[in-house]
């Protein structure tokens, strides 16, 4: 059921990445493929599972399948999350300048992945409780951040 919904947690992120869980939660229940290994009782809590994954969900996830793959979807390399976080500024905000995408990735990281980020974790996982204490360090250092940013996205 885990492989499952790993597979269809982020199927439709293309078509509308902020309603990329319910809309893939969709596909999922809605696949008649499904029903041939796995019951309704099981097909709803995954379908539960799905729809609660999102960092930003106001909720503690309604099952352990939930808890999971949430847990798992979080990033755990500051590296990854610093050239995610510049590519999609790239995309969506080209307009800004190199300081404007640093800020704007400083801000989100710690808002996400600050103390009292809205990514909580529901899994013991010590790359991710490293991944923190790298966040914390970087919140702290600012001049660190920018360094390690441009680093990593290799801007001069």
């Amino acid at each position: 059921m885990l492989y499952t919904v790993a597979a269809f947690h982020d199927l439709a992120h293309h078509i509308d990445k902020d309603k990329h869980e319910v809309l893939s939660a969709q596909i999922f229940y809605e696949n008649e493929k499904m029903t041939e290994f796995f019951s309704p009782e099981e097909r709803l809590l995954m379908k539960e599972a799905i729809i609660d994954h999102r960092a930003s969900l106001e909720y503690i996830p309604r099952n352990d399948y939930g808890k999971i793959l949430s847990s798992a979807d979080r990033s755990t390399d500051i590296s990854e999350l610093l050239r995610r976080t510049h590519a999609y500024s790239c995309t969506h905000y080209p307009h800004m300048t190199t300081i404007e995408m640093i800020d704007r990735a400083y801000n989100h990281m710690i808002k996400k992945y600050g103390i009292e980020g809205y990514a909580p974790i529901y899994c013991k996982d010590s790359a991710y409780e490293k991944f923190k204490k790298e966040v914390n360090h970087y919140k702290e250092d600012k001049k660190e951040f920018i360094k390690k940013y441009r680093e990593v996205n290799k801007i001069t």
